[in-house]
């Protein structure tokens, strides 16, 4: 079963409360490893936005991604593997009325995509071996969207 966070709007008297973000489409074919890697991207900056306005709620009031890199991967025929690096940042309203400030350590989220199901596979920190495929979306993956 397919697991990603979906957090509802803020209230409507929330006006400086983050907004949570729409899932991309899929692309029809996975072929245009351009297109995909946009696609992963995409997805990703969703997953994390949606991730933090859940955790965090109508008190999210601001949130950026800055992504370092994004890279395919060796895939079977009709499948993508994607690996997004990136950090992200978080402001988030405190009940006395001051703003928290979070910045995240680099992020590691590698993706398998076909035409059935989007694994992700997460992990933060420095590694080894940049040019690895680490994590491994079948290793440690997660399917966080499956289609019909």
């Amino acid at each position: 079963m397919a697991d990603r966070p979906d957090p509802d709007p803020p209230d409507e008297d929330a006006e400086d409360a983050v907004e949570p973000t729409a899932y991309p489409t899929r692309p029809d074919s996975l072929a245009d490893e351009d297109e995909v890697a946009e696609y992963v991207e995409a997805y990703e900056r969703a997953y994390r936005r949606n991730a933090l306005v859940e955790e965090w709620g109508d008190d999210l009031t601001r949130q950026t991604t800055s992504v370092r890199d994004v890279r395919t991967d060796d895939a079977p025929e009709g499948a993508a593997v994607v690996r997004v690096r990136y950090t992200y940042s978080e402001t988030v309203e405190q009940p006395e009325g001051t703003e928290m400030h979070g910045d995240s350590p680099t992020v590691f989220a590698s993706y398998y995509v076909d035409e059935s199901v989007v694994v992700r596979a997460e992990d933060t920190g420095p590694r080894d071996d940049e040019d690895a495929l680490d994590p491994d979306p079948w290793e440690t993956g997660e399917p966080v969207e499956c289609f019909a």
